[in-house]
C-alpha cells in the first residue's frame, strides 16, 4: 500500500510500476473541516514483462544504468540511476538477467528478474583485477552457476576456488563452454599486457594454450557453441 498526501494537481504520476501487476487506487479528498470523501476504488493492470533479448548500458552522471530493449527500440530502465550497474547478461534457461554492480567500492555479481525486480547478490568474494572496466564473468548454459575472477584466482558460484594462476598473473576474462566441460581464461599482468589465453578443465588442468608471448593486449573473449573455437 502506497500513500501520497497533499496532492493539489489534477494529475498524478506514479513511476517504477511492476510489469504484469494489478494496481488498485482510490482518492480521498478533504478540506480539513468536513469528513473525508472517498472515491470509488479503481484498478488497472500493467503490461506483461516484455521478452527483451537486448540489454545495454548508458552512463548517467557517474553511474552506469542498464536498459532492456526489443529490436524496435522500445526500452525501459532495468536498473536505477542511484547505483552503478553494468555488464548485463540474459540467461533464457534461468529466466534471469545477471550484471555487475559496485557495492561499497567493490564489484559484485547480481541477478534480477526480467523486469528488474527481485535483485539478488550472488557473490561473497568480489570480482577484482587490474581494471574494473575490463573484468568479465561467465554464466553456465543452464543458468545454475557463475565463474568469475578475483585477481589471480577463479571462483565458481559463491566461494568455490577452481583455479589459481601459476605466475600470479591476473585473470581478467573467462568463458564457459556450452557443455560445461571447458573454461577459457585470459590472463595479463598488472598493466593489462603479457596476455595469455588458454583452456582449462573444471579441475584446473590446462588443456590447450591459444595465445601467448605476443605484444599488446587482447579482449572480448568468447567460445563457440560446440566448444571448438
Amino acid at each position: 500500500v502506497e500513500v501520497f498526501e497533499d496532492i493539489k494537481e489534477q494529475n498524478f504520476t506514479f513511476e517504477n510500476l511492476s510489469f504484469g501487476t494489478s494496481y488498485f487506487w482510490q482518492v480521498v479528498a478533504t478540506d480539513e473541516i468536513n469528513e473525508e470523501v472517498y472515491s470509488s476504488t479503481n484498478n488497472f493492470t500493467t503490461s506483461a514483462i516484455p521478452p527483451n533479448r537486448i540489454h545495454f548500458v548508458r552512463l548517467f552522471d557517474e553511474n552506469h544504468v542498464i536498459y532492456s530493449t526489443d529490436e524496435e527500440g522500445d526500452h525501459f530502465k532495468f536498473t536505477q540511476e542511484s547505483v552503478n550497474s553494468f555488464r548485463p547478461r540474459k540467461n533464457n534457461s534461468a529466466g534471469l538477467v545477471s550484471f555487475m554492480r559496485m557495492v561499497e567500492g567493490n564489484v559484485h555479481l547480481f541477478t534480477a528478474k526480467l523486469d528488474g525486480s527481485n535483485v539478488f547478490k550472488v557473490t561473497e568474494i568480489p570480482l577484482a583485477g587490474f581494471n574494473n572496466n575490463e573484468i568479465d564473468y561467465a554464466w553456465c548454459a543452464n543458468g545454475s552457476e557463475f565463474i568469475y575472477p578475483n585477481y589471480n584466482k577463479l571462483y565458481r558460484s559463491g566461494t568455490q576456488l577452481i583455479y589459481t594462476t601459476s605466475d600470479n598473473s591476473y585473470i581478467t576474462e573467462c568463458a564457459w563452454s556450452n557443455d560445461g566441460s571447458k573454461i577459457v581464461l585470459k590472463t595479463n599482468n598488472i598493466e593489462g599486457y603479457n596476455v595469455k589465453i588458454f583452456v582449462i578443465d573444471l579441475m584446473g588442468n590446462t588443456i590447450k594454450t591459444i595465445l601467448e608471448n605476443v605484444t599488446g593486449a587482447a579482449g572480448g573473449l568468447d567460445i563457440s557453441v560446440d566448444g571448438s573455437k
